[in-house]
C-alpha cells in the first residue's frame, strides 16, 4: 500500500495538481488507516513519512498523522472508502480566495459530472465544524476518478 500512496503523491506532484506539501493521502486497513504524517512531501512518501493509526479511537500517534486525519477518519467511519487522496490543486485554492460564494460550480462537462459543486469551507475549524453537512454534497457525488 506504501507503493500505491507513493505513485499517486508523486503522480499529483509531477503533473502539477498541486507543490509537494498541499495535501494528503489515507488508506483503510482493517479498522486502521495508513496516512501522510504532518509535513509529509507528497512527491516523497515512504515508511518514515506515513503513519497508522484507528479509524475509531484517538490514540497517541494521532498528534503526528496530517492535520486532516480526522476527516479521513470521519469519510472512513462513514462509507465504503477504502483510500482518500485529499488535495489542494493552487488553481482551486486561489480560486476558493477570491470567489464571493461558498461553493465552487465547474464549469466543463466533466467537472459538473464528477464534482456538481465544490463547497468552500473556511479554515480548520469551519471545516469540523461543517463536516456533516458536507457529506450529503460530497459523497452523494463521490466517484472513482
Amino acid at each position: 500500500m506504501l507503493k500505491e500512496m507513493a505513485k499517486f503523491g508523486e503522480k499529483l506532484v509531477r503533473d502539477g495538481l498541486v507543490k509537494s506539501h498541499f495535501g494528503n493521502i489515507s488508506v483503510r486497513i482493517d479498522n486502521k488507516m495508513l496516512i501522510t504524517k504532518r509535513g509529509a512531501m507528497l512527491d516523497n512518501i515512504s515508511k518514515d513519512s506515513v503513519v497508522e493509526i484507528d479509524i475509531e479511537e484517538p490514540k497517541s500517534f494521532d498528534m503526528v498523522a496530517s492535520m486532516e486525519a480526522k476527516v479521513h477518519k470521519a469519510v472512513y467511519q462513514r462509507t465504503s472508502a477504502l483510500a482518500i487522496i485529499h488535495a489542494h490543486p493552487i488553481y482551486a485554492v486561489v480560486e476558493s480566495l477570491i470567489l464571493s460564494q461558498d461553493k465552487i460550480t465547474p464549469v466543463d462537462c466533466e467537472g459538473l459530472y464528477y464534482l456538481r459543486e465544490i463547497p468552500i469551507i473556511e479554515g480548520k475549524r469551519q471545516v469540523q465544524k461543517n463536516l456533516p453537512m458536507m457529506y450529503p454534497v460530497c459523497f452523494g457525488i463521490t466517484r472513482a476518478l
